[in-house]
């Protein structure tokens, strides 16, 4: 077959016109996320300064929020350990001194225990060995092994879950029990202080470039699409409406070099969205040992 009837090849061409969308398509979703995820205004021009804005604001809402708990935290530790005075210092804290007792006499308890129940078992086996135990008594005892046993077993569970936890939360517990920790990382919040000049200046070149690859992705479904409307024209307008096969896959091989175009936006793509997400830790210094 050299040809193929009109109404064929426009919905052959019609095809290869969505294929030209639907690679833009690809790499418009990433910006769609990324104005909700900030609340980007339409205005490409204006996605830096808003993205500046928006993270500048997020950052202090942060910033006031980690204070806050740090605060709210080391109140409600004091009251539940204890009050705390004038006789803290930099090395001494009445409310870890306080929790650390009670971790302590936990797993000392657990020890003791477990010592009184080896004390036990020896007793009852020496009275036994001697008749000294009445039957009664003997039956009750040795019944109750397997609770005390059991007993035991959770409270050596309980002391392991106690160690590991304060070992998760010890340098937490530290900053909220030491006045002068708890000042120091006040004051390292306050130094991630986000600028918000700092912040438009460090990412407009990437949305520049972002908006650069969007009109020009636009652009390029717009050619599609004259090319499709043009094709459309002149297969119709033929009197035989027959389409030769060369000229219907030399037209379509037209749609392939615009999918190509589309197609070599991904690396600087990729790359100008990763380095907007990557901004959003390296503007501010890192919080201080």
């Amino acid at each position: 077959m050299s040809d193929i009837h009109a109404e064929d090849a426009v919905t052959g061409a019609y095809a290869r016109e969505e294929a030209v969308r639907a690679a833009s398509v690809v790499f418009d979703r990433d910006l769609a996320v990324l104005r909700e995820q900030y609340s980007l205004p339409t205005d490409g021009q204006q996605w830096a300064s808003a993205f500046a804005a928006r993270l500048a604001s997020r950052n202090k809402e942060y910033r006031l929020r980690v204070k806050q708990d740090l605060h709210a935290a080391a109140h409600n530790l004091k009251c539940l350990y204890s009050k705390g005075d004038e006789s803290d210092s930099q090395t001494t804290s009445h409310v870890m001194s306080t929790l650390m007792t009670f971790v302590i006499g936990a797993l000392r308890s657990t020890a003791c225990l477990k010592a009184q129940l080896n004390e036990y078992t020896v007793l009852h086996d020496k009275l036994t060995n001697t008749g000294s135990l009445s039957l009664p008594d003997r039956v009750f005892i040795r019944r109750s092994f397997p609770d005390l046993t059991m007993c035991l077993d959770h409270l050596e569970q309980d002391g392991d879950l106690v160690k590991s936890e304060f070992k998760k939360f010890k340098q937490s517990f530290y900053v909220i029990a030491f006045e002068h920790e708890l000042k120091k990382c006040q004051e390292a919040l306050s130094a991630r202080k986000a600028i918000r000049q700092s912040v438009e200046e460090k990412v407009r070149p990437s949305f520049k470039l972002l908006t650069t690859l969007l009109a020009e992705r636009a652009a390029i479904v717009e050619e599609s699409a004259d090319l499709g409307l043009n094709q459309t024209m002149t297969w119709f307008g033929s009197s035989t409406e027959r389409v030769p096969l060369d000229e219907y896959n030399r037209e379509l091989q037209r749609y392939n070099v615009l999918i190509a175009r589309i197609q070599a936006h991904k690396t600087p793509h990729e790359g100008a969205v990763a380095l907007v997400a990557v901004s959003r830790y390296t503007i501010r210094p890192p919080l201080g040992n």
